[in-house]
């Protein structure tokens, strides 16, 4: 078990800020969508913390037995899809779903969460986390090394998030073998063209993992589907705002 101590913050020079990890690249003529609603960093184990500063963070971890564990999550700077080099060629093997309650001690069956979705790349070499964070989307990219348990606490931009406060769904198995570039290739098409502002009962958290989910099981029959189409039902937002009355 590991336990996050937060993260350090400072100033310096960010050598990884902006960085390309692709020779070859991904053709996009969305950039300004990548420019002004994504979100994506790039998670590394490091021998030792140090400062940072807004394009840099620095995440201490402290096991059991008080073994520690540095991660730096670095801030990407894109003009299109990342650039990723071999990263792009990892499949897709399986996802767990993690839910964050809205409340300390809610019911389990309350629907006042926030979800993400944390992938599964080549049977757990390396993990990469998908959310959708009011109107931006969020990706981290961890590589071999960032477990699970750390990937929980990561979100692209701002302070991480407390991982105990995160339950997990189980593990779904993905046999599509699709691939960190093709599923890049997805969010440059089919959301991208249908990304709406958020909306509580259109186009929220729980929306986008849903839609990410079903593309990764099925990505023959969702590419060119629409958002709209594989949505959550509204009644579950119309309970949601009957609980969101009880509780405000």
């Amino acid at each position: 078990m590991w336990g996050c101590l937060g993260n350090q913050l400072g100033t310096q020079n960010v050598p990884h800020c902006g960085i390309s990890r692709d020779e070859e690249g991904i053709a996009s003529t969305n950039n300004a969508w990548w420019t002004s609603q994504v979100i994506a960093a790039w998670a590394e184990s490091v021998p030792q913390g140090g400062e940072a500063n807004e394009f840099e963070r620095f995440y201490k971890f402290v096991g059991d037995a008080g073994a520690e564990k540095w991660i730096r999550l670095s801030r990407l700077q894109l003009g299109g899809p990342p650039q990723l080099g071999m990263y792009l060629n990892r499949t897709i093997t399986g996802f767990r779903e993690v839910r964050q309650p809205y409340w300390m001690g809610q019911p389990h069956i309350w629907i006042t969460y926030h979800a993400f979705t944390i992938l599964e790349l080549d049977m757990g070499q390396a993990l990469m986390m998908c959310e959708r964070k009011t109107d931006m989307l969020e990706l981290v990219f961890g590589e071999a090394g960032v477990q699970f348990p750390f990937m929980k606490a990561f979100r692209a931009m701002g302070p991480g998030r407390n991982p105990g406060r995160c339950h997990e769904e189980p593990r779904v198995a993905v046999s599509s073998r699709i691939t960190v570039r093709q599923l890049l290739d997805w969010l440059d098409g089919p959301v991208e063209e249908n990304w709406k502002p958020y909306n509580l009962l259109e186009a929220n958290c729980q929306h986008f993992a849903a839609e990410l989910q079903t593309f990764l099981l099925n990505p023959s029959a969702s590419f060119h589907r629409s958002i709209a189409e594989v949505q959550v039902p509204v009644q579950k937002f119309q309970d949601r705002q009957s609980i969101l009355r009880c509780v405000t």
